[in-house]
């Protein structure tokens, strides 16, 4: 199976579960759609079913205080309120018959017995109105008390109006609550169905491809391995080329300048302490002279291994060129890098370097800088000041390790 069948297959798969869940989606919704429609019209039946019982209530009262009222004023308050009332129950009685339910349009469908409730109503609004047209001096006790029996009569009405609405109502949640888990198992049985059948195969298929690219990738993997620790071994080999000297192992001026840009920086925003020592063998030339360049390099390599076990671990040994080696002390005061350097030149001085059963004797001198004595300047200038300190120490008489002191502010 190659990777465009597979991607055409799944695709495929994918579209029809798609295509499934989305179908179901929209049946379940719209039927929680009707049955939450007619659950609504149901609820506005009785809303306003309760409110033509009030009405009529209202209607009743006003209609007995007017009757009996002798004051003017009252009468035309009373008068104008029962009018109120009337075309208020009239409009909901008249929206209840048309099957016009707000607020919105629902078309509902009336039983012989709603519809004889409602034409009761516009029987008692016509008495209402009959008595309130009526002159206050002529108004009929007869007609007042039909108007009364009959409002007790629609309360009875509207009472079982309302009862027989909420009932529909509760029917009607009772179907929403099966249409939710009728809905939820339908649910269930497509995602069961579409596992079996769609998602089941297509993780058959991956499974399959996955297994039939997992050898390329390991080989690929393999291969890739083999190169990258190749190159690595190689970047490692050039890098401790250029980094190092080759004849005593030391670090070399390259990565000198690198040390002391950091330890300049730390020292400007920590205040660290740092200082560099440079270092010279006395009358070297006659070693080569005498002995040939062999022992000159033997005698390089013999030094390099006494400064690198005299130092610390985080002081940093380079050899920056020739006989000449610079040591970059970390974290240290004036007074302890004068008192390390010391002795290095007391061993240096006490060592026998024997090549080929000849014994040589040699010593160093060497120029200190460090930031106490002289200001923090650069890598440049540094470098300057030790080197002067190791011209004094030449000009002394060699065999001595001078630090380079306040006067030494000026370069030639």
């Amino acid at each position: 199976m190659n990777k465009d069948h597979v991607n055409e297959s799944f695709t495929k798969r994918y579209m029809l579960s798609v295509f499934i869940i989305a179908l179901l989606s929209t049946v379940a919704l719209t039927l929680l759609h009707v049955a939450l429609k007619s659950n609504h019209s149901t609820a506005h039946i009785v809303t306003l079913s309760e409110k033509q019982r009030v009405l009529s209530q209202r209607i009743a009262s006003l209609s007995s205080r007017y009757r009996s009222s002798v004051d003017s004023s009252s009468n035309l308050f009373l008068k104008n309120a029962l009018l109120s009332s009337i075309e208020e129950m009239h409009a909901t009685n008249k929206a209840l018959l048309s099957s016009n339910i707000a607020p919105i349009t629902i078309t509902v469908s009336l039983s012989a017995h709603k519809e004889a409730l409602y034409q009761r109503v516009k029987e008692y609004l016509f008495l209402a109105q009959h008595l309130l047209q009526m002159p206050s001096s002529t108004q009929d006790e007869e007609t007042l008390n039909t108007l009364l029996n009959l409002c007790d009569i629609l309360l009875v009405d509207f009472n079982k109006l309302i009862e027989q609405s909420q009932r529909e109502g509760e029917a009607h949640i009772r179907i929403i609550k099966n249409l939710e888990t009728g809905t939820w198992l339908l649910t269930l049985l497509v995602l069961l169905v579409e596992i079996i059948f769609i998602f089941q195969p297509m993780l058959h298929a991956m499974k399959e491809l996955f297994q039939k690219t997992s050898c390329q990738h390991h080989e690929l993997e393999q291969n890739v391995r083999i190169r990258t620790l190749d190159l690595e071994q190689s970047n490692l080999k050039l890098q401790h080329l250029a980094s190092h000297d080759p004849l005593t192992g030391l670090k070399n001026r390259l990565h000198m300048e690198e040390v002391l840009d950091r330890l300049i920086l730390h020292h400007k925003i920590n205040h660290l302490p740092f200082g560099v020592a440079m270092i010279d063998i006395d009358w070297f030339k006659k070693v080569n002279d005498d002995y040939g360049h062999d022992a000159g390099d033997f005698v390089l390599c013999e030094l390099a291994k006494i400064f690198s076990t005299t130092t610390r671990y985080e002081d940093t040994i380079f050899r920056s060129g020739g006989e000449e080696f610079v040591i970059v002390f970390n974290r240290i005061k004036p007074e302890d890098i004068m008192a390390r350097c010391e002795l290095l030149r007391q061993k240096v001085e006490q060592h026998c370097f024997v090549y080929k059963d000849v014994e040589i004797k040699l010593t160093i001198s060497g120029g200190i800088y460090h930031p106490d004595e002289q200001e923090v300047c650069n890598i440049r200038e540094i470098l300057k000041h030790a080197d002067t300190a190791l011209y004094t120490a030449k000009k002394m008489g060699r065999n001595k390790i001078i630090m380079a002191a306040h006067t030494l502010n000026t370069l030639p």
